[in-house]
């Protein structure tokens, strides 16, 4: 949905027009009866993903961290 508001709607009512943003209504301010702007909320990502298992330490436990992973690339230049 979108909701029109003048400048002097968008000064007097702006927590007003924020929190209608929010709940995902778009704004558009106008000047003299024409679209200046448009108030939209910023879309935040979600909280990070979470492992439903722990990781095992032991599974990472013979690899060395020292190694190249790709010797390859070492050998064309890639270092």
């Amino acid at each position: 949905m979108v909701m029109q508001a003048s400048l002097a709607q968008a000064k007097s009512q702006l927590a007003d027009l924020l929190r209608r943003a929010e709940r995902g209504e778009e704004v558009v301010i106008a000047r003299h009866g024409l679209p200046v702007a448009r108030l939209v909320a910023i879309q935040r990502p979600g909280p990070p993903p979470v492992s439903a298992k722990p990781l095992d330490p032991k599974l990472y436990q013979d690899i060395d961290l020292d190694e190249p992973a790709f010797p390859s690339w070492e050998k064309g230049g890639h270092q």
